[in-house]
């Protein structure tokens, strides 16, 4: 399939630059590109030596493509193809060159390997020249990808993006993403939001088309395959969520064993007794406490739980509160503690929050805390963050992984009418939330309030519902 996003001439140089084992190879040479025609770079001696066995007539050098390559002293490509190392700055590879990788790559601000590569390969085309990348999807959101995506969409022509389904690659379920980028003016992007076969790519009606000066102009410019009319004008005209509400990361423990307890009775107490039990009993871990403890001045509740746990949960887990505990936390100071506000999950298949009682704490790990300015925008907030508009917008355009960051939180671009709509039909949530069946008609209402307030048309909320079913995060 990558293969096919690229038109290789007769005379193009064909540049694969981490080729590995060489599958991409393989796939030129069944769509009849010629081995003289094709260059390959790898990093291991061996793997070269096999390369030039199994492909002779190609070219195979051996270098480190991130470290030798010198894009103004190096010959340009008609075409490139890669799907490159997916390494971060906790590989070997990385921490050993460190260094040198930020300084040939501090234009655009990413650890990532493949990232690299792209930037790389970007200034290696030829005037008409093309590439075809797989690489994580993350590239298509993230902030840590920002500049990279604003160098594609203001100096070159992005063909196509294709999202690629999540398993793709026996073992991992890293979600993966194909661009194809070219030199030229901007146009027309090519999109395929759910490509999960061969049949997916070579039918039209399974793509869509974006132009290329919309994604230029969003916020965070990520390169979306979805992209509805009025989540486009949201998005542009929206208030910012972080001028109604201050944010951080939280605190963490440095040994929750010790230094957190269940409450009795709760689901949250089991799995502490039983996590006692697997590691020899001993009564100062994993401790277990009755409310009238917890509620005590040496004990304060503390959010820990990512997931999908919207609206309100009961408080199950409690933090040593004394002062030589403190003494040994990290972020313990954050100035936002012990304020009413929302939790929202920091690890979650979609956009999830639930309301952070006052006296509260939360984990750095896996819930963010967010405290409304305004205490009638409480609801607001938590209305927002939990309908199906917001899981379209998080996911879709600002941060397509399991974590989602403050800063992604805070860029939300939110409604300036409906608000007090949302704010009822969230506290129907809110007094629902521990009967599903009106909870579930409760959610219909707020989304419709949702959906009104930011002016989304039917057809468009017929996009979104497609998009987030597909993805396995609808209701």
């Amino acid at each position: 399939m990558l293969a096919g996003l690229l038109r290789v001439g007769d005379s193009d140089r064909v540049l694969e630059p981490a080729a590995g084992d060489g599958a991409l190879i393989e796939a030129l040479l069944g769509r009849g590109v010629r081995p003289e025609q094709i260059t390959a770079w790898e990093l291991d001696p061996d793997t070269c030596a096999e390369l030039g066995r199994r492909y002779p007539g190609i070219t195979v050098e051996q270098r480190d493509a991130l470290l030798s390559v010198d894009p103004a002293r190096w010959p340009r490509f008609d075409r490139i193809i890669a799907n490159p190392p997916y390494l971060s700055k906790q590989s070997h590879y990385v921490r050993a060159n460190r260094d040198a990788l930020r300084r040939r790559f501090s234009a655009i601000g990413s650890s990532e390997t493949y990232a690299m590569f792209l930037d790389l390969c970007l200034s290696l085309l030829a005037p008409k020249g093309c590439l075809a990348f797989l690489v994580s999807d993350t590239i298509r959101t993230l902030r840590s990808h920002e500049r990279l995506r604003a160098r594609i969409l203001a100096d070159y022509r992005l063909e196509a993006v294709v999202a690629m389904p999540e398993r793709l690659f026996t073992g991992a379920s890293v979600r993966t993403c194909m661009l194809s980028v070219s030199r030229g003016s901007s146009g027309t992007v090519r999109v395929l939001p759910h490509a999960r076969t061969e049949t997916d790519y070579s039918d039209p009606a399974s793509w869509g088309e974006l132009t290329q000066a919309s994604l230029r102009d969003l916020p965070g410019r990520p390169l979306a395959t979805v992209l509805p009319t009025g989540v486009e004008a949201l998005l542009r005209e929206g208030q910012p969520l972080g001028e109604l509400a201050r944010s951080h990361i939280g605190m963490h423990t440095t040994d929750n064993a010790v230094s957190l307890a269940a409450l009795a009775g709760s689901s949250m107490a089991r799995t502490y007794e039983r996590r006692r039990e697997s590691e020899g009993g001993d009564p100062a871990r994993w401790r277990v406490i009755e409310a009238g403890v917890a509620a005590g001045a040496g004990w304060r509740p503390y959010l820990r739980q990512g997931g999908v746990r919207d609206f309100a949960a009961p408080i199950e887990e409690f933090v040593d509160w004394s002062p030589a505990a403190r003494a040994n936390y990290k972020g313990a100071g954050g100035a936002l503690f012990g304020e009413p506000g929302v939790a929202v999950s920091g690890v979650a298949s979609r956009l999830s929050a639930r309301l952070m009682d006052a006296g509260s704490l939360w984990d750095s790990n896996k819930a963010l805390g967010v405290v409304a300015h305004r205490a009638e925008d409480r609801l607001l907030i938590l209305g927002l963050l939990c309908s199906d508009l917001y899981a379209f917008i998080a996911k879709a355009l600002l941060n397509d992984s399991p974590s989602i960051q403050l800063s992604d939180l805070l860029s939300l671009r939110i409604p300036i009418h409906g608000r007090e709509e949302i704010r009822r039909a969230c506290a129907g949530c809110v007094a629902a939330v521990s009967d599903p069946p009106a909870l579930g008609r409760a959610r219909a209402e707020l989304d419709e309030a949702v959906y009104a307030a930011a002016r989304i048309t039917p057809a468009d909320r017929a996009v979104i519902n497609g998009w987030l079913g597909a993805r396995g995060i609808g209701r």
